[in-house]
């Protein structure tokens, strides 16, 4: 009775033990540079501005779908508008020209954010089942056509480059 006892304890313990898995434990978010204005001010109207090629969409609005949810917690009104845009130099005319043609009255401050890669030399965003990035974030005031604030944050997570999402939209929604 007592080995039952004992070898059903120690399959117990084994189980218990072995099933333990280190996924979730290298995934962070670190703040690598940052710029903000003397005189900066929580703004209360804000359009989320992205680009990129369309298969970066969901990446984006996840993200947003968690600005919003904090937004509406500090009584931010915000928008999100995605420009499918393919190479560099696209992207590049796209955030100049949404600068000087956004409705300034209804949304005068516009927020670009992106994400990129640290190494250049690998393809895609994860390798060896790791996912590093940067991501971008730049407030800027479309009525004086001043930078309010830039932030870069150095994103590790692992399996999926999205599952971070919520906590970049936690963090974005901190620093405004």
């Amino acid at each position: 009775m007592k080995i039952k006892y004992t070898l059903t304890l120690m399959i117990l313990i084994t189980n218990l033990v072995a099933g333990q898995n280190s996924y979730g434990t290298d995934e962070k978010i670190v703040l690598i540079e940052e710029f903000t204005i003397s005189d900066y001010e929580t703004p209360d109207k804000i359009v989320f501005y992205s680009s990129g090629h369309y298969e970066y969409e969901y990446f984006y609005q996840e993200v947003y779908k968690s600005i919003r949810k904090e937004s509406k917690k500090k009584n931010i009104r915000t928008r999100f508008v995605f420009e499918d845009v393919k190479n560099w130099k696209n992207k590049v005319q796209f955030y100049y020209n949404s600068v000087f043609s956004t409705p300034k009255k209804n949304f005068p401050i516009v927020c670009f954010y992106e994400y990129d890669r640290i190494n250049p030399n690998i393809r895609g965003y994860c390798h060896d089942g790791k996912c590093e990035f940067y991501f971008y974030v730049t407030l800027v005031d479309t009525q004086s056509n001043q930078v309010l604030f830039k932030r870069k944050y150095q994103v590790t997570t692992e399996k999926y480059y999205y599952t971070q999402c919520k906590n970049l939209g936690h963090k974005i929604i901190n620093e405004l």
